[in-house]
This record gives structure tokens, sequence and C-alpha cells, in this order.
């Protein structure tokens, strides 16, 4: 689940801030090659996401990843 993640946040936008917090919560299984969508959702100071399997309308991955020296 870390390569998933890392490959989410590798097409997010970062916050700005250098002190980051990021909270991942796994709802289900995400296979090697299957079809994803990844959704999120941008404010100032934080991004909110969410991965889901092509097909399935439940979330796979919720992360919400945001700057810490708020």
């Amino acid at each position: 689940m870390q390569r998933v993640a890392g490959l989410c946040m590798a097409r997010l936008r970062e916050p700005e801030s250098t002190a980051q917090t990021l909270q991942l919560w796994i709802k289900g299984p995400v296979f090697y090659g299957a079809k994803a969508t990844l959704n999120a959702a941008e404010t100032e100071n934080e991004v909110r996401f969410r991965l889901a399997l092509h097909g399935d309308p439940r979330a796979a991955l919720v992360g919400q990843w945001q700057d810490a020296s708020i």
C-alpha cells in the first residue's frame, strides 16, 4: 500500500510548507496492475484525495495531506 500512496502523492500538489502531515485510511486492496481513479480536492493548506478501483464506487485509499505548521 505504501507504493500506491506514493504514486498518488506524486500526482498531487503538495502543501507549500516544509512541515507536512499525511493521514491515510486504507479501505480495501489495490491490486498490482489494476485500473484506478484518483480524485482530489485542494485548498490552500491541504489536499484531500481518494483512490477507487474502476467499477467500484467505494474508495480503496483515502488521504489528507496538509500543512502541519498551522
